[in-house]
C-alpha cells in the first residue's frame, strides 16, 4: 500500500507482511528519481499472524517531519521523511491499496 504524491512519487510504502506465527512491517518510500530505498523493518507487530481473524486498524499521521505509524492503537514508528519530500509535498497524497488487503480500516490524518 502506497501514499503516493500529487507527483507520483511514493511518500510511503507500508506493508504489514504477515504469517501464521506473526511477520513484520516493512517501510519504505521510492527513491525521487525512481527505485526504491532500504527497507525498514520496525521492532514489534501489533497486527495478528494470518491465521486469527480479527479487526485491523492502522493510522498514519502527517507530521512536520514525517510519518507516525500506528496499528490498532499501538504506536509502531516514526518515518521521517526521506530526501526530497517534506510535509509540503505529502500533504497531498492518494491512498492506493489492492483490492484484496487485510486491513480493515486505515486512516490518514493530518
Amino acid at each position: 500500500m502506497n501514499l503516493v504524491t500529487e507527483a507520483g512519487d511514493v511518500a510511503l510504502h507500508f506493508n504489514p507482511r504477515y504469517s501464521p506465527t506473526g511477520g513484520y512491517l516493512v517501510l519504505n518510500t521510492g527513491a525521487i528519481h525512481g527505485g526504491w530505498h532500504n527497507e525498514i523493518h520496525p521492532a514489534g507487530y501489533p497486527f495478528p499472524a494470518s491465521n486469527v481473524r480479527t479487526r485491523v486498524t492502522a493510522r498514519i499521521t502527517v507530521q512536520a517531519n514525517g510519518f507516525l505509524i500506528s496499528g490498532n492503537g499501538i504506536n509502531i514508528a516514526h518515518f521521517p521523511y526521506r530526501a526530497g519530500l517534506s510535509y509540503n509535498t505529502v500533504r497531498h497524497i492518494t491512498w492506493i491499496t489492492p483490492a484484496n488487503t487485510i486491513l480493515e480500516s486505515m486512516k490518514v490524518t493530518y
